[in-house]
């Protein structure tokens, strides 16, 4: 019986302000073509002689594979590491995408980049791996990583979805300033799947925004502190113990998601109604 080898692929950390735009996918995808360009740099194959530098051959159906999503994000996310400077691509007569990911060693020796490959050169971040060494020369023989399994980072092991929904969560919090409490209890009724709180999120919004809409047609002075998260005192303490009542209450009594959604949205703007008939816009405290 013939023993699988599992190979580790190192998660590249940097505080390099370009590589932590990149979503964790994104990320995930930058390290997996950085690791595979060791395995080019023992290969003159992989040698572009024009721009004089190895590249690397992946695909977005193998890109998809690993990181357990689709080609389509596979393709924006090239997109964006492109646009953000930490990858190039450079293509051939056959279709074959040839990827140069910008190295830690030339950009810390400021190494001069051939301008047709459209790499940004005027980062110079600190790079590091999470795991003690990284051996790029050409006469090494050995093509799996040999670090040991507590310096990588396996990406077999890394939980995408929790990620996505911490990061989401994170965004709710921060941009929205939807209270912990009420993220939180999002986070329980979607069981770890990312598009479950986004939808439960967005009908929540649109029932805050219809609100909004409505008072502020009717000219209401304080139609966007009534129903904002972070001035409505009542909106604060009452959401969590709202979304709780509400999505059970939807999940008995629906008969199919059209009339799940409906429901939802209604008992959601009810309850921001409320909370806005109830908002005391002198004090901004609890009448």
């Amino acid at each position: 019986m013939t023993k699988k080898v599992k190979q580790f692929i190192p998660l590249i950390q940097s505080d390099n302000e370009a590589y932590n735009q990149l979503s964790i996918v994104e990320q995930v995808a930058f390290s997996a073509i950085y690791d595979r360009l060791s395995s080019s740099e023992k290969n003159e194959g992989f040698f572009d002689k024009k721009l004089g530098k190895h590249f690397v051959i992946y695909s977005n159906e193998e890109l998809a594979k690993l990181t357990k999503t689709s080609s389509r994000t596979i393709t924006r996310a090239i997109k964006h590491m492109c646009n953000l400077g930490l990858l190039s691509i450079k293509r051939t007569f056959n279709g074959v995408h040839k990827l140069f990911p910008v190295l830690p060693d030339e950009m810390a020796r400021n190494v001069d980049i051939t301008p047709h490959a459209k790499l940004a050169d005027t980062h110079t971040p600190n790079w590091r791996t999470n795991h003690t060494n990284i051996n790029h020369n050409k006469n090494t023989n050995n093509t799996i990583n040999t670090a040991s399994e507590s310096e990588v980072f396996p990406v077999s092991n890394i939980n995408l979805e929790k990620l996505n929904i911490k990061a989401y969560s994170s965004m709710l919090k921060s941009k929205l300033n939807m209270p912990e409490t009420a993220v939180k209890t999002l986070e329980a009724f979607s069981f770890g799947n990312i598009d479950v709180m986004k939808e439960y999120t967005t009908l929540i919004l649109k029932a805050k925004k219809c609100v909004f809409n409505t008072a502020n047609s009717q000219k209401y002075q304080y139609a966007k502190q009534s129903t904002q998260f972070e001035t409505n005192q009542f909106i604060k303490e009452e959401l969590s113990e709202t979304i709780t009542r509400v999505l059970i209450s939807a999940k008995n009594k629906a008969k199919n998601k059209e009339w799940f959604n409906k429901f939802v949205m209604k008992s959601f703007i009810a309850f921001f109604e409320e909370c806005a008939e109830k908002f005391n816009p002198q004090a901004n405290v609890l009448i």
